[in-house]
């Protein structure tokens, strides 16, 4: 696309710590054998990707279309035409203690764990309801929220 993106988002931190205190630990277990290197290394990664990394993405918003580039190759990126938008409903995950948007309730460990972004877009005289679960930087996601509720018909 050749027009200039309103709003572009930047991958969060997590997925780099995540990935160098995987390696610490590998390091520092490698010492005492190659099996507990890379039994402890997957642990850690698996911990802090359930907790931290999950639908860790960059989010590129056009004046019609919105872009979700995730992090992790096994997350499957998302291209969405929003030129017919209805209707922007958001939820903030749990990390989120301050707001009356926050997903809770029981058992929400580890499902909630990113901001869902809800969005209803009218298509072929059908209202569709498309729900995207991201995790950006800090801030990134009220700014995406914030102009896609101006972008609203």
């Amino acid at each position: 696309m050749s027009e200039k993106p309103l709003i572009t988002t930047r991958y969060p931190f997590n997925p780099y710590f995540t990935i160098v205190v995987s390696l610490i630990v590998f390091l520092l277990m490698f010492k005492t054998s190659i099996q507990s290197g890379f039994f402890y290394s997957i642990l850690s990664f698996s911990f802090f990707y359930i907790l931290l990394c999950r639908n860790s993405c960059r989010v590129v918003l056009f004046k019609d279309q919105i872009y979700v580039n995730y992090f992790f190759p096994w997350e499957k990126n998302i291209i969405l035409d929003i030129s017919n938008l209805v209707e922007v409903d958001y939820e903030y995950s749990f990390f989120n203690y301050f707001s009356d948007k926050t997903r809770a309730g029981l058992f929400v460990f580890p499902k909630y764990c990113a901001d869902e972004l809800k969005l209803n877009i009218l298509s072929y005289g059908k209202i569709e309801q498309y729900s995207l679960e991201i995790n950006t930087r800090m801030f990134g996601f009220n700014r995406l929220v914030r102009k896609l509720s101006e972008m609203v018909k």
